[in-house]
């Protein structure tokens, strides 16, 4: 499926991507020409997934460096989920702004 895509600059003063949007669209944001987020938008219009393109110097947290949060709005009190290890096909996506053992490492304890 193709998606529209649009980019918001950080040094804009915009540090937030907005919660709705054009439907089945994607929103970078971007510091420094470096997409910091990806978020992407269901056929509502209505965003489903961030894809985060750093640890957010918080490596404790997102060991793996790029992740995801998926969101749940059924979850009231926060909507935007933890942070989970990207799926194969989701790295293959994001091929763009995900490179492994530059900002994404791979996590998988079965790999020996």
């Amino acid at each position: 499926m193709s998606k529209k895509r649009f980019v918001i600059k950080f040094e804009d003063n915009n540090r937030k991507l907005p919660i709705e949007a054009e439907p089945n669209s994607i929103i970078d944001l971007v510091k420094n020409n470096k997409v910091k987020q990806r978020r992407i938008f269901d056929e509502n219009g209505k965003v489903i997934k961030d894809i985060d393109t750093s640890n957010h110097n918080q490596p404790k947290f997102h060991p793996m460096g790029a992740h995801k949060h998926v969101y749940n709005f059924n979850n009231y009190g926060h909507p935007h989920g933890k942070s989970e290890e990207l799926t194969d096909e989701e790295i293959a996506q994001n091929k763009d702004i995900i490179f492994e053992e530059i900002n994404y490492n791979y996590l998988n304890e079965d790999i020996e």
